[in-house]
């Protein structure tokens, strides 16, 4: 057996003496330190490795002069990055991300409402998982999972950013989260309407009587309760616009290359750049401890361009795979497993789950994390392809956005439109992936819809002339 560089003979009891040639990597620590580097984004990279820096004089570390910005490699620095489809075009620079945004707007709350480091950090994640419509699009075990933490943290932090965040309903889980965020600011989170907030699907339904009952009050306070939640506003988020900017900067810039296909490229202006230098002689330590830190230097320089390396080639096969999904737009984005990017990228598996845990893509049509590359497939009628989940969640918001407000398409009248289509997905799946979206059920936009409308008619009525 190959260990440590010599082979080891195995020896058999059951029949007699047998001798088998194997190998076995052996996880070294330069290996380890490189796996590790994967899981972290450019800017977590660059922080980590700015602590070894300060304590080992070998190790240069080079700062961007610019860490807001996105952008490529320009002719002062020129190197290609990897070429897919037939380019080897140089990536052309990409526009800074810009400063408005939901996702910008929060990250900048966190700061202001997060100090320290951790707490940070989570706030910062919480925000990369907002929906458009300002909630939270992730479960908090998820959430905890990829950062490496206990939920009971992510909790504690997300209830900081619920009553300190402005506008009030950020972060919230869900409609009636949201709702009371918002009545508990303005001092209108009352006994009764603790109450109907937890029962919202009878207001939809207009079962004022039993809502009555449930609140402790008569049905014309529960119809003033319901006025007074009609002033607020469901969607926080959406007044920020439908195209938020990212929370930091891409760690990797994809671009058009020359001949059809992309050009993919680590972002100057985030990826940390190390070097090693010999510590002089009048420094304080010893000739020994000196040597000791020029080899962890070069160790921890060759383990960064393992990283690089590793995550251009994974980011380079999800690209090639998803040629579509980068043309135009999630309504192309086609099934993706990581074990399918594994292989052409001639990595294991759980090397793309690691690249993929943080990583921002910056291409032609948008900032995505990298692990909206990939998506479960779903069953086509006959003997149509397979549907990516992601491609099925947008063309559900679509269908949402057509219809009329007050005859909403049903949960199971949306999975009836989608088999019209060749697209095979339960009503079960549909609902869950229009909450997961944000999207109210149809009661509610049709409780909505004459809401809207009764208030257009008494306008009318008040101001005729309008």
């Amino acid at each position: 057996m190959w260990q440590g560089g010599v082979f080891a003979m195995q020896i058999g009891t059951r029949s007699g003496l047998e001798l088998r040639q194997t190998r076995r990597l052996a996880m070294t620590g330069d290996l380890r330190r490189a796996i590790g580097f994967l899981r972290l984004d450019n800017a977590e990279l660059g922080a980590e490795l700015a602590m070894v820096a300060r304590r080992n004089p070998a190790l240069v570390l080079a700062v961007a002069s610019d860490p807001t910005a996105t952008r490529a490699r320009g002719p002062a620095h020129s190197r290609q990055g990897v070429g897919i489809g037939g380019g080897t075009a140089q990536a052309e620079a990409m526009p800074a991300a810009g400063s408005s945004g939901l996702e910008a707007h929060a990250a900048g709350q966190v700061a202001l409402i997060l100090h320290d480091p951790e707490p940070r950090r989570i706030g910062l994640m919480l925000a990369e998982a907002l929906e458009p419509s300002g909630w939270l699009g992730m479960p908090l075990g998820d959430i905890a999972r990829r950062i490496g933490c206990d939920v009971a943290k992510v909790e504690t932090v997300l209830v900081r950013l619920q009553n300190g965040v402005e506008p009030a309903g950020l972060f919230a889980r869900n409609l009636a989260e949201c709702l009371r965020i918002q009545a508990a600011d303005r001092g209108m989170l009352d006994a009764p309407m603790e109450a109907l907030l937890c029962h919202l699907d009878l207001l939809a339904r207009g079962r004022l009587a039993a809502l009555a009952e449930l609140c402790g009050v008569s049905e014309a306070d529960v119809a003033a309760l319901a006025g007074r939640l009609r002033r607020l506003d469901p969607k926080p988020g959406a007044a920020f616009g439908a195209g938020p900017a990212p929370v930091r900067p891409p760690d990797v810039i994809v671009t058009a290359a020359e001949g059809g296909g992309w050009h993919v490229d680590m972002n100057d202006a985030t990826t940390p750049r190390v070097s090693v230098q010999a510590p002089g002689d009048a420094t304080p330590d010893t000739a020994a401890e000196r040597e000791a830190a020029l080899a962890e230097a070069q160790r921890l320089c060759r383990a960064v361009a393992r990283r690089n390396a590793t995550v251009l080639a994974v980011v380079s096969a999800a690209v090639a795979l998803q040629d579509g999904f980068l043309r135009h737009g999630a309504a192309a984005i086609r099934p993706l497993t990581r074990a399918a990017v594994a292989e052409r990228a001639g990595v294991h598996e759980t090397t793309v789950c690691r690249v993929a845990a943080g990583l921002l893509v910056s291409a032609p049509l948008g900032t995505y994390p990298l692990r909206d590359f990939f998506g479960a497939s779903l069953a086509a009628t006959g003997d149509g392809a397979p549907v990516a989940a992601g491609a099925v969640r947008h063309r559900i918001a679509a269908l949402i956005r057509e219809e009329s407000g007050v005859r909403p398409l049903s949960d199971a009248a949306l999975s009836a439109r989608l088999h019209e289509e060749g697209i095979v997905v339960a009503r079960r799946t549909v609902a869950k992936y229009r909450e997961s979206l944000g999207l109210a059920s149809a009661s509610v936009r049709r409780a909505r819809a004459r809401l809207k409308t009764a208030a257009a008619r008494v306008g009318q009525r008040v101001n005729p002339s309008r």
